[in-house]
């Protein structure tokens, strides 16, 4: 279901490209600290997100691109990639 769909006014791409544009530092924040302060920044633009009638789709997209963008741009060797930001899931044994 887009915005569109919900109440018959799309979302602007303006929106879209302001909303991705303040989602980027958001997550780079989050990526480097992963502390409390980029959890609440991320609450406050899931908010404006609801406010500005994005969809769930909307956001995915946003955040595949902001993906894409970070691993292009941030580049490390696999040893410190890992233990940086990426986080497995625990072991059942």
């Amino acid at each position: 279901m887009t915005a569109a769909d919900r109440d018959g006014a799309p979302v602007t791409a303006d929106a879209h490209e302001r909303f991705r544009r303040d989602y980027a530092p958001v997550f780079l924040q989050y990526l480097s600290e992963r502390g409390e302060r980029g959890r609440r920044a991320a609450y406050e633009l899931g908010r404006r997100a609801i406010g500005e009638q994005l969809s769930v789709l909307d956001l995915a997209r946003i955040h595949h691109g902001v993906l894409l963008e970070v691993l292009k741009t941030h580049r490390t060797s696999p040893r410190r990639h890992r233990s940086s930001w990426w986080r497995p899931w625990p072991s059942s044994r």
